[in-house]
């Protein structure tokens, strides 16, 4: 399309008349997103078919008869001696593959996918060279580099061109040369797979693996590549099968020689697409095994068909638009352990600016009073009838009629929120508009103008109830015009970090002041009905409590073996390791960790107990008076801990990295043959402290994670933090963030539950026993959050010194309060929501604490802190050496500067720990429009040339697609899932 450049390729959102792609029912104007570059008129640009399309074929279907010589080069069933050749190779450089993004294509390499001559003949007469598309007399469609991305090929990464840059690589390059020379001189073979494999395997070789990849390279290439050859081969056979109409004699050898063709590329490639999208042209899959690729469903497995061009043609209603949905294929690789891969998505962080205050939706405000209310009560006993939330089901434009409209403007200054306008949902009823318009003007779609080659989730719930989510008679789909409202939680996908914009009726946390209606964002998933699915406050969380606060006269004996002093002589060994280890601890993410554990911080028993009062274990959460705060990631990162890198349950992969965990496991041993202490803390220090030996980092890590970090045994060296301590001497990022809350959450609601055992308690009856809990997770961290967040218990901190840590402020510090509860109960108006946000001196502000709101595109680009902050806003659970808790920031979002709706209720399933923790480290926003995999998008009413159904899930292949050209772009959109016309 002429006059388009390629900053014009970008997703638009737009209202326009839709139907069924097959035309059946009538058009409904509604708002839909298109894959650009589009046109609006028939009479625009449009591309035009070729005539000849449908007129060049042969008059029947029938392969066998067409005087049509065909070599399928680049289809070749694999020997077994292949297969043991990529089974030792896999054992050797299965990592260095990953890394490369070629390991499930060489696995595929070892499956025979046999061949069938008239699936393939049948496609390439649909084929067209000027769309680089099957032209179907129903629609059209292509393989795409998202056919290449399932297959284990990448569209990332260098080109297939690039030239060697270092002299190693070009030294390996030359031997391989001189081999395939050598190789040619033997015979008239020259150097051939079978020779070239003889000479190569199992010969120890230095050049054996690059032998191996040359080989596999040489039948095989790479996804941008290999689609090149595969439109160049099947425009090459169209021209042949074009040639055949055209031929009124076939007798003549001369005329047979002129139709022979040879293909090189990977046609097999063709026949699985076809497998994958044509019903009744596809054989019995085999079922994929635990660590098989998704070609081993192909694998040996054949279907005849008597007429494939009559099945292609009446394909309309079974074509299978989207086999190869976002869930289904990610899910495979999360069995197998492949590596993560960075996905890169068209989603958008939201950065609120760093001074906000964040103000509460007037339903949620009015829920918690109504919540507190019916808790005081059951804590007296009495039974209240629940209230109807009159003020809540005020409809929009009633709201409209009493609020004030105002920009985002709080306390002199003023930020915009031009990028992410709500637009109203539109109805086809008077009557459903005026009953629904608190649920549909609530949906707040996107902007109509995004950002090129960026989208951001609609709102709107287009999408049945995503996992996470129990049904509920009272949470309806926001496709049903009769309801009330509806939740956000099924936007994307579940708790994804997501922010939405929406206008709101506002109103200050506190209450004060009239309610104004103003575009808001949002953490989800939300409720925006207080009859939707809200999660109800415990009734005897109040109950639970004792009648007063006087901890000292407790039955209660509370270990805090987790929270431990710095040892004589660990700042002496820390400053050591600092000045050897400085570049890697940061590279790890441990630095400001490690340098914490230098400072003391002393134990306010008083504090923590009536923290842990406040303490509900449903929600994760402190439950004050006044509203809902909690200890949550975000906290741990401030304090030097990382959200990103590796699970805590890492093993030691390599040879080296093992000999040095039994290196460390040794020495633990010894003690316990030499010593009837055991490995304690201060005789693993004295033996490795300034001993020269060549495991001391290692030996420092180790007693760091297990007497500042992760303590799981009083006073003694953990066996289960030497992989973590050998990962982290190599500057291996480890997420320690994660396990430490979840240890931390695992003990509030261990404490809690002996402080509310304590109003059954009969001191009788027990004497002076005492009920005792023990507490193994760094308790300094409760303390701390509280210090910098309730004014009336913080005692005077510390200046930060330069080159020292934010947790230096609390170093020595101790403030008694003579009743901490009343404390807490009166927090209301001086409780800090955004202490982290406020800049000190000495003290660097993370990126992510900014002077003006902004949305941060989600790519390969993303910085740490960026990712870091993103992660603070998603729900998932977290993993610890030995628990599993659940993470749920929607319940306090305006601690991240956010404004608080109701937080919709996210069930917990029971799942592994690895399960758990492959949804931790899910690519930040990979879910773009929706979550429905196989939900089917109506095409334009007016696009009337040929009709299509696509499914409108997108997956990051995208990435490459918008990097085109328009025209390379168009041929690909239509199996990606998006409309173009």
């Amino acid at each position: 399309m002429e006059g388009l450049s390629e900053s014009d390729v970008g997703i638009v959102e737009r209202e326009e008349l839709m139907v069924s792609p097959r035309g059946d029912g009538e058009p409904t104007m509604r708002v839909a997103h298109f894959l650009q570059p589009t046109v609006t008129s028939i009479e625009g640009p449009v591309f035009e078919l070729p005539s000849s399309c449908f007129s060049s074929l042969p008059h029947t279907f029938e392969p066998k008869n067409w005087l049509l010589k065909l070599a399928f080069r680049g289809c070749s069933s694999p020997q077994e001696s292949w297969k043991i050749w990529v089974g030792k190779m896999a054992s050797l450089h299965e990592s260095t593959w990953k890394k490369a993004r070629i390991y499930e294509a060489i696995l595929n390499s070892t499956y025979s996918i046999q061949r069938n001559h008239d699936l393939v003949l049948g496609l390439a007469e649909k084929w067209c060279p000027e769309t680089k598309s099957f032209i179907f007399s129903w629609g059209e469609a292509t393989m795409t580099p998202e056919d290449m991305i399932i297959s284990g090929y990448s569209v990332l990464g260098s080109s297939v061109l690039s030239p060697l840059e270092t002299d190693e690589q070009k030294s390996k390059a030359e031997k391989l040369k001189q081999t395939r020379t050598e190789l040619g001189r033997t015979g008239w073979n020259k150097a051939n797979y079978s020779l070239w494999k003889k000479t190569f395997m199992d010969s120890g070789s230095e050049i054996e693996h690059e032998a191996f990849l040359a080989f596999w390279l040489t039948r095989i290439a790479l996804a941008p590549a290999v689609l090149s050859g595969i439109y160049r081969d099947l425009s090459l056979l169209k021209e042949k099968i074009v040639a055949l109409a055209q031929l009124d004699h076939f007798e003549n050898e001369q005329d047979s020689s002129a139709l022979a063709i040879t293909l090189h590329s990977p046609l097999q490639l063709v026949q699985i697409w076809a497998w994958e999208r044509f019903l009744e042209l596809r054989p019995k899959p085999n079922l994929i095994q635990l660590g098989e690729p998704r070609f081993a469903q192909g694998h040996k497995t054949m279907l005849r068909v008597e007429n494939v061009r009559t099945v292609l043609d009446s394909a309309e209603e079974s074509f299978d638009w989207r086999p190869l949905g976002w869930t289904k294929t990610f899910q495979l690789v999360l069995l197998k352990s492949v590596i993560t891969v960075s996905l890169i998505s068209y989603a958008n962080l939201y950065v609120p600016p760093r001074l906000y205050e964040a103000d509460v939706t007037t339903r949620y405000l009015e829920w918690w009073k109504e919540s507190l209310l019916h808790l005081q009560a059951a804590k007296e006993g009495v039974l209240l009838r629940k209230r109807i939330f009159r003020s809540s089901e005020i409809t929009r434009n009633n709201k409209s009629k009493r609020a004030k409209r105002v920009n985002h403007a709080k306390d002199g200054f003023s930020f915009s929120s031009s990028k992410m306008k709500t637009k109203k949902s539109v109805v086809t009823s008077t009557e459903e508009k005026e009953d629904d318009s608190d649920a549909s003007n609530s949906a707040g779609l996107p902007s109509k103008t995004l950002p090129l080659s960026l989208i951001i989730r609609r709102e709107i719930n287009e999408s049945p109830f995503p996992p996470g989510f129990l049904p509920k008679t009272n949470l309806v789909d926001a496709r049903n015009s009769t309801s009330k409202g509806h939740s956000d939680a099924g936007n994307g996908q579940l708790g994804d970090g997501s922010v939405l914009e929406r206008e709101e009726l506002m109103v200050s946390a506190s209450g004060d002041g009239e309610p104004t209606m103003r575009s808001a964002h949002f953490l989800q998933p939300t409720v925006t009905s207080i009859d939707g699915q809200v999660f109800e406050l415990p009734s005897a969380y109040f109950s639970s409590t004792p009648p007063t606060f006087q901890p000292k006269n407790w039955f209660l004996k509370v270990n805090f073996y987790g929270w431990r002093l710095p040892q004589k002589d660990w700042r002496k060994w820390v400053e050591k390791m600092a000045s050897l280890h400085e570049p890697t601890w940061k590279k790890a993410g441990i630095h400001e960790a490690i340098l914490n554990s230098t400072y003391e911080i002393r134990k306010n028993t008083d504090l923590v107990l009536g923290l842990a009062e406040k303490w509900c274990s449903e929600t994760k959460s402190f439950i004050f008076s006044w509203g809902e705060a909690t200890i949550t990631l975000e906290d741990l990162m401030i304090h030097g801990y990382s959200v990103l890198g590796s699970p805590v349950f890492i093993a030691s992969d390599t040879e080296e990295l093992k000999k040095r965990e039994e290196r460390l496991n040794q020495a633990r041993l010894e003690f316990n043959i030499i010593s009837t202490r055991c490995a304690e803390h201060c005789l693993w220090m004295k033996k490795f402290i300034n001993s020269g030996s060549d495991v001391e980092h290692e030996a420092f890590l180790a007693l760091w994670l297990s007497r500042f970090v992760l303590p799981i045994t009083n006073s003694l060296i953990s066996q289960s933090v030497f992989p973590i301590a050998v990962h982290l001497a190599r500057g291996t990022k480890i997420a320690l963030a994660p396990a430490i809350l979840a240890t931390i959450y695992r003990d509030l609601s261990l404490l809690k539950e002996k402080i509310a055992a304590l109003t059954k308690f009969n001191k009788s009856e027990v004497g002076d026993s005492r009920l005792a809990v023990t507490i193994w997770s760094p308790f300094q961290l409760v303390q701390i959050w509280a210090w910098e967040r309730f004014i009336k218990l913080r005692p005077k901190p510390n200046l930060i010194k330069i080159g020292k840590t934010r947790f230096a402020r609390w170093h020595k510090m101790m403030m008694i309060v003579e009743n901490v509860r009343r404390v807490l109960d009166s927090a209301k108006e001086n409780f800090d929501w955004r202490p982290y946000a406020k800049a000190l001196r000495n003290w660097n502000l993370p990126e992510f604490y900014a002077e003006k709101e902004m949305w941060v595109l989600v790519d390969s680009g993303l910085s740490e802190e960026f990712e870091s902050f993103a992660r603070c806003l998603r729900i998932s659970e977290l993993v610890g050496l030995d628990c599993v808790e659940q993470n749920l920031p929607h319940r306090v979002a305006k601690q991240f500067g956010i404004n608080q709706d109701l937080p919709a209720c996210v069930t917990r399933a029971s799942e592994t720990i690895s399960i758990a923790w492959s949804k931790y480290i899910k690519p930040i926003g990979v879910c773009l429009i929706g979550e429905a995999d196989v939900e089917t998008v109506e095409a334009t009413a007016i696009y009337k040339g040929l009709k299509f159904a696509v499914d409108r899930h997108l997956l990051f292949c995208f990435l490459f697609l918008l990097n085109q050209t328009p025209s390379a772009l168009s041929n690909y959109v239509r199996d990606s899932g998006v409309l173009i016309f």
